[in-house]
């Protein structure tokens, strides 16, 4: 299938769609499942069959797709930021319709994988400053991050000029109504489970706050500390 990159941005937004994606970093697994695949390592594909695992190592010391058998593996020894990218870079085989390798098949796949893992309009409301922030925000490697960063710097000086239509709908899908804003991140807070929009604390702000109280507040163990402490505020109180 010979396609543009504007194309596979289109199939991009339409995993987006199907998955209902909306929050980064996004859940590889759950799209795979989507999409009716099952997602094997390759020590658990070497525990079924050997020569099977001597052939997903021989096609690819990252990942491997089978098809027909909608199977997807990889190496479970690589990195888990390198590990997403390699199997998104195989669902970008199959939503491409790749049916023969070649460079250029290799190309768009890298393609697919760089702009679903970190969509460039979401590297942008991230605020994203370097590669390590991309890599950061949506859990990639630090050479996927700079290749995302520099991409992203050429779709910037582009959508000064001209907003496409792909990143019209790209805004659409993204864009929060309540907030009125893009969201590219949605969280719970790690203590009370209030949903956090758009920031890399794992805390809400109240939590945040009653952390810092928390960790300013003297430890006072001993009575004679505590009736001190007693004492003083009835002083403070009195003033």
């Amino acid at each position: 299938m010979d396609l543009n990159y504007h194309d596979i941005l289109v199939k991009i937004l339409d995993v987006y769609r199907d998955c209902e994606v909306q929050s980064f970093p996004i859940d590889c697994y759950s799209i795979l499942r989507h999409y009716g695949y099952r997602i094997f390592t390759y020590q658990n594909i070497r525990d079924i069959n050997e020569r099977l695992y001597q052939y997903c190592r021989n096609y690819s010391e990252d990942a491997f797709r089978y098809g027909a058998k909608r199977i997807i593996a990889y190496d479970e020894n690589k990195s888990p930021f390198r590990i997403r990218f390699s199997i998104m870079h195989e669902l970008g085989h199959i939503m491409l319709g790749h049916s023969r390798e070649c460079a250029y098949n290799e190309q768009q796949a890298n393609f697919f994988a760089s702009n679903i893992l970190a969509p460039r309009m979401a590297i942008h409301f991230a605020q994203c400053r370097n590669e390590d922030d991309v890599s950061s925000v949506f859990q990639i490697s630090r050479e996927a991050g700079s290749y995302a960063f520099q991409n992203y710097r050429l779709w910037k000086e582009s959508a000064a000029r001209e907003v496409s239509d792909v990143d019209e709908a790209m805004y659409r899908h993204f864009y929060h109504d309540e907030r009125e804003e893009f969201i590219y991140s949605i969280k719970p807070c790690m203590i009370c489970g209030e949903t956090i929009y758009n920031s890399s604390e794992d805390l809400c702000l109240h939590c945040r706050m009653e952390h810092i109280r928390r960790q300013h507040t003297p430890l006072y163990t001993s009575r004679n500390d505590r009736m001190l402490l007693q004492i003083e505020q009835q002083q403070l109180n009195n003033l």
